[in-house]
């Protein structure tokens, strides 16, 4: 919990001293826009196998007039498996999520976009092991609510734009799940 809270503050101080320097709205005020990414998952518990690793996602969503950005995003990672004493663990993410952002326009090309997302997070997953009767497997799979704050920068290249992102993620099952995820991608704005 300290490190959502760490997270938090980091990104309020940011977004303040962001819009110190805003030069403007952006090419994204005003505008609908949808994306897709590829994205990295790093996970920061201690699981056997990474239920992150890459990933893709799709965002859409509209900016108002006033840089207010509201919007919904699908994520999906394809995670890991490792094998244990026998025991196979295998482990994915995905998550689905409403966000807010408020857009800070540097110039006519470049936004920078702190946001916050709220939703479910999942992961699905599967145990098997031997035992007298033979093979057996579990599916210990769970959904819980996610929180997932971060900051994109958005770059106009005429028809596209071009996205990086750094994102905090902690899907708040029986024990808090974290992870960082970092992604670049593309998309239109219209």
């Amino acid at each position: 919990m300290k490190t959502v809270v760490s997270v938090a503050i980091a990104l309020a101080t940011f977004t303040a001293a962001s819009a110190a320097f805003a030069l403007g709205p952006g090419f994204t005020a005003g505008k609908a826009s949808a994306g897709a990414r590829l994205q990295y998952g790093i996970d920061m518990e201690d699981y056997e196998a990474n239920p992150y690793g890459l990933g893709f996602g799709l965002r859409g969503g509209y900016t108002l007039d006033m840089n207010v950005y509201i919007g919904g995003n699908f994520e999906y990672f394809f995670g890991g498996s490792e094998t244990v004493g026998g025991a196979e663990f295998s482990w994915n993410v995905w998550q689905l999520q409403v966000e807010g952002g408020y857009d800070l326009g540097f110039g006519p090309k470049f936004v920078v976009r702190p946001q916050l997302g709220l939703g479910l997070g999942a992961f699905t997953g599967e145990f098997c092991y031997e035992d007298s009767v033979g093979r057996a497997c579990e599916d210990p799979s769970e959904t819980d609510f996610s929180l997932t704050p971060g900051a994109l920068a958005l770059y106009d290249v005429g028809a596209v734009f071009l996205a990086g992102e750094v994102r905090f993620n902690a899907i708040m099952a029986e024990e808090t799940a974290t992870a960082l995820f970092i992604g670049v991608g593309a998309g239109m704005t219209f």
